[in-house]
Order: C-alpha cells, then sequence, then structure tokens
C-alpha cells in the first residue's frame, strides 16, 4: 500500500495459503501505525474481494485476527465475513502467544453482499 500524497509505503496486503485446487485464500495485512483505523482497509477491501472471488475464481477467503484486535473484527463484520471459531494460543507475536478468531467469506454469501461494498 502507498500513500498518495508522498509516495511511500504504508503498508502490504496479500493472498497467503493460496490454494488453486480448493480455490481458497487467507488474507494477510500488515499496516504502519499511524494509518491504522483511517479507512484504508475499507478501501482495500472493496478492491481485494472482488479480485479474489470474480478474477482468481476463490470460493472461500479467510481472515485470521488477534482476538483482541478489534479493528479487524469490526472490518470483517461490515462486509459480512461469519465467524468460524477461536484457535486457542495459535501464533507468537514476539511477546506472548495469541489466540486467533477465523472468519470467512463464501463466494455465494459474497455475491449476496458485493453490491453494498460502495456504501
Amino acid at each position: 500500500m502507498i500513500e498518495n500524497e508522498e509516495g511511500r509505503c504504508i503498508g502490504f496486503f496479500r493472498f497467503h495459503k493460496w490454494s488453486v485446487w480448493h480455490r481458497k485464500a487467507e488474507l494477510g495485512a500488515v499496516i504502519h501505525p499511524a494509518y491504522q483505523k483511517t479507512g484504508i482497509m475499507t478501501a482495500v477491501f472493496r478492491t481485494v474481494l472482488p479480485y479474489g472471488f470474480d478474477i482468481l475464481k476463490l470460493n472461500r477467503i479467510v481472515g485470521d485476527i488477534f482476538a483482541e484486535n478489534e479493528g479487524s473484527r469490526k472490518l470483517l463484520n461490515k462486509f459480512g465475513f461469519r465467524e468460524e471459531g477461536v484457535l486457542r494460543e495459535t501464533d507468537f507475536d514476539g511477546g506472548r502467544f495469541q489466540d486467533t478468531i477465523v472468519f470467512s467469506m463464501l463466494k455465494k454469501e459474497y455475491e449476496q453482499v458485493k453490491q453494498t461494498f460502495d456504501q
């Protein structure tokens, strides 16, 4: 992600754990703290979800977040991802183990909500 005014890198987004056979991938994003909670990820989702489902032909996109990350939880809920469950102490953040919450969206669910992405 490149900041428009100065042209500096403020973060990245990627699909990872991508399986062509199973037609699924996981979302991955890191944003500089100064740019968090500014609406950047809303704009990113409006681009990457259509890309994932319509261009890459994915059937399932997963968002795996730290349980304490309320901003990511709100973002995933805003776009219609469904919470699937908690994985206990599955990721180490460099200081401690974190519980993660798994969210997902299926192609058929995307088809039902994609027209709302511009709102």
